[in-house]
């Protein structure tokens, strides 16, 4: 399975892809039954033959505005609304909305902190969240782009060297490296001495750097499958508490930094002037890096928190949303919230 997604052999991952999303069609038919006669639509009603246009954006946006401020019976009855026309088994946009409404109910409820903390515990193994991620590559094509630019970046820089050091910052399942083994060994000359530092935050529980360590493992297995000299550095703990000597650079190897997506777990300026944001950044200059490949999504995820602004930041989700509608449509989406 692993094989599968993460290697990029003559084209071979995108048949499994295709595959994979044929076999998910043939369910389809198979739980037609769950969809009522009226499609499971539920984005307006009908009155005079003509339908109801809701704002879902809008109500989200005054509901969250409303809870910000404890006002609590303007929050209840914009929440009857979204209910309303909100469903997870609809398109994007009631999905999101359905699921913001539930935070929105817990956080005046005041169950927020528990609920989340209840999640985060909940073990996920790396085989679980690659499945998730083999359908997500077959529908979006954002992460695949994004991990061909950056392996293809560092390809082009490390062509002549022979000790490669990457340093990546929330390196997670290490799903981008495998791909990159693979072509590192066909290097006209032979593949570098390669050396991953894999930083991410701990984990939960007695063993916090159980995940990046796992990781590590993975991929030398990969490494020694494909004749690739390696060696890895697991760091688990808050990225501002690093320091330079953690990361154990030597002066005669080629320093690439990679950070896709996870720089928002920094928060910036705007909460204090010595910001984890800032030390980071400040870590990565004294590293001196040949490049520093940096993947960012719009939003301040890094600013204070605000209910508003989590709003707007949800909205960034929506694009994904809609990406997986047309290919998993509503009676796939219900069997699934069924067998949970």
């Amino acid at each position: 399975m692993f094989d599968k997604v993460l290697l990029c052999s003559g084209g071979r991952n995108e048949s499994a892809l295709l595959k994979e999303l044929s076999e998910v069609s043939k369910l389809i038919p198979q739980i037609a039954h769950l969809k009522g006669p009226t499609g499971g639509k539920t984005r307006g009603k009908k009155q005079g033959g003509k339908k109801n246009v809701v704002d879902l954006r809008t109500l989200l946006t005054l509901c969250a505005q409303a809870v910000a401020a404890d006002d609590r019976r303007t929050a209840n009855e914009f929440l009857k609304q979204i209910r309303q026309h909100a469903t997870p088994t609809g398109d994007g946009m009631q999905r999101l909305a359905h699921y913001f409404a539930d935070g929105l109910v817990a956080r005046m409820a005041g169950s927020g902190t528990q609920i989340y903390t209840s999640l985060i515990n909940m073990p996920t193994s790396a085989a679980d969240v690659l499945k998730a991620y083999h359908i997500y590559l077959a529908t979006c094509p954002f992460r695949k782009i994004s991990h061909f630019f950056a392996n293809k970046t560092i390809m082009n820089l490390s062509a002549k060297v022979t000790r490669l050091h990457i340093i990546d910052f929330g390196i997670l399942y290490g799903f981008q490296w495998p791909c990159f083994l693979e072509r590192l060994s066909s290097r006209p000359g032979g593949p570098p001495k390669l050396r991953i530092t894999g930083i991410d935050l701990p984990c939960p529980g007695f063993r916090p750097s159980e995940r990046v360590e796992e990781t590590g493992r993975r991929l030398a297995r990969y490494a020694e499958t494909f004749k690739v000299p390696f060696e890895f550095n697991a760091i688990a703990q808050k990225w501002e508490t690093i320091t330079l000597e953690d990361l154990k650079i030597n002066t005669n190897e080629l320093v690439v930094v990679n950070c896709l997506f996870r720089f928002r777990n920094l928060l910036d300026e705007t909460v204090m002037v010595n910001s984890p944001r800032n030390i980071v950044l400040n870590l990565i200059r004294k590293m001196n890096p040949a490049v520093f490949v940096l993947g960012i999504l719009n939003g301040s995820y890094n600013a204070p928190f605000s209910l508003q602004d989590s709003v707007r930041r949800c909205f960034t989700i929506l694009p994904y949303l809609t990406c997986l509608k047309p290919i998993f449509p509503e009676k796939f989406m219900r069997e699934c919230f069924l067998r949970e």
